[in-house]
């Protein structure tokens, strides 16, 4: 009996160290805590790393396509933007071919072209918009329970409310819809909540 119980609690702390050493995990991790541009590049460039070297991982190339297309927002000018841009499109065909989920693909390819558009509003934001719009609406008819395809539909209409100095009722209803969904969603990518929540707190006031 000792030595079951030894056994047992040996099989739960493997399993306890097993989750906690992740390596998708730890990045997404370091991501988070990283408090500004630089650091964040930092975790990004070693991310593409482990991606490239670990062919049937498409959580890693998702996050690494999500990264990218996000730390596009704060590159200091239009060609850094689209550097990183054209590299999160690579990692997002890359996830595609490793049979990624089709719903999550439909929305980080909204999000990416969202990025694009943000990069560049006058110029592109005529042609890019109706692009955002069908990739995210395809992410939710393959899910119409994906809470970061709302998500991106919420920062969609954000911005271009505030281009056109127009109301804001919608873009709040999508990051609720959002942020309501996280509790049931089923997915292994985990990213949006926060978010959705700091969306809500800062714009739907």
């Amino acid at each position: 009996m000792k030595n079951f119980i030894i056994l047992f609690y040996c099989l739960i702390s493997f399993n306890v160290n097993a989750q906690a050493q992740d390596p998708v995990q730890s990045f997404v991790t370091q991501y988070e805590v990283a408090d500004d541009y630089t650091k964040k590049r930092e975790v990004i460039q070693q991310l593409e790393q482990f991606t490239e070297s670990n062919a049937e991982n498409w959580l890693s190339s998702y996050y690494t396509a999500l990264f990218l297309a996000e730390s596009s927002f704060e590159a200091e000018n239009l060609s850094a933007k689209d550097e990183l841009l054209a590299q999160a499109k690579k990692y997002t065909n890359m996830t595609a071919s490793r049979n990624g989920d089709l719903s999550e693909l439909y929305a980080l390819r909204g999000f990416i072209t969202m990025a694009e558009l943000a990069a560049n509003p006058q110029e592109r934001g005529q042609f890019m918009v109706q692009d955002v719009v069908q990739s995210l609406t395809k992410a939710i008819d393959e899910n119409p329970k994906n809470p970061r395809a709302y998500l991106f539909l919420a920062q969609m209409q954000f911005g271009m409310a505030a281009m056109m100095g127009t109301p804001t009722q919608q873009a709040c209803g999508y990051a609720k819809q959002s942020l309501s969904m996280y509790e049931a969603d089923e997915s292994p990518i985990k990213y949006g909540k926060s978010e959705a929540v700091e969306l809500l707190a800062t714009k739907c006031k």
